[in-house]
């Protein structure tokens, strides 16, 4: 689908040199979300410099869309539309980030094409600086509820998975769900038996908080 013609991209502040060069659709710049986009797209872009300086127009979904963001990368220039309502200010940048990911797949980039690479790179680039749970990872049960305990644990797994990708490993994927499920089970049974950790089962560490 297509939007509206675009407004003219925003003057330019001089703090956002290394970030991408947001451009708000017709219909973005007449919602009262504008400001809060605009402020969670350059907090998530300063995780991307390989966008920076690229033009990417920011749009909204329709509040009733099953989808929270969807990315158009074939269009000129490459157009990312979020859901207006998100439950939490974190999951507005979860979404954006795992969008973002998707500007950097192919055709225009190197990182492997599919919804749960994008939600790999996504969690090694931002997984404890905005907490929340990916959707299309595998995940056992009960361990996006303790997700913020996890958080960090989780990006260091893809930060080291994708390591294991450029060293020539193909299953980095399902290697990331299998390390993560046993650490997350092993702990939950040592919690049950009163071993150490959190009340929750999750590791003692904690992801730093850094606001939403």
């Amino acid at each position: 689908m297509s939007a509206s013609p675009a407004a003219p991209l925003l003057p330019p502040d001089p703090s956002d040199a290394e970030l991408p060069r947001f451009r708000p659709t017709r219909r973005l710049e007449r919602s009262p979300h504008l400001d809060r986009l605009l402020t969670a797209a350059r907090r998530v872009g300063e995780a991307f410099p390989e966008l920076a300086g690229r033009e990417v127009r920011l749009d909204l979904l329709s509040s009733a869309s099953r989808y929270r963001g969807l990315t158009f990368p074939m269009e000129r220039p490459p157009r990312v539309a979020v859901r207006p309502h998100t439950r939490t200010p974190l999951a507005l940048h979860a979404t954006l980030a795992h969008e973002f990911v998707h500007l950097l797949q192919p055709p225009h980039g190197t990182i492997p094409g599919g919804e749960r690479s994008c939600d790999l790179y996504a969690l090694a680039r931002v997984g404890s600086r905005f907490p929340h749970p990916p959707a299309y990872l595998r995940l056992p049960r009960g361990l996006a509820r303790e997700w913020a305990g996890w958080a960090a644990r989780a990006e260091l797994l893809a930060q080291e998975s994708l390591r294991r990708r450029e060293a020539g490993e193909r299953r980095y994927i399902v290697e990331w769900e299998r390390r993560l499920g046993e650490e997350f089970r092993g702990r939950r049974d040592q919690g049950a038996q009163g071993g150490q950790g959190g009340s929750d089962g999750a590791p003692e560490h904690r992801p730093i908080a850094r606001g939403p």
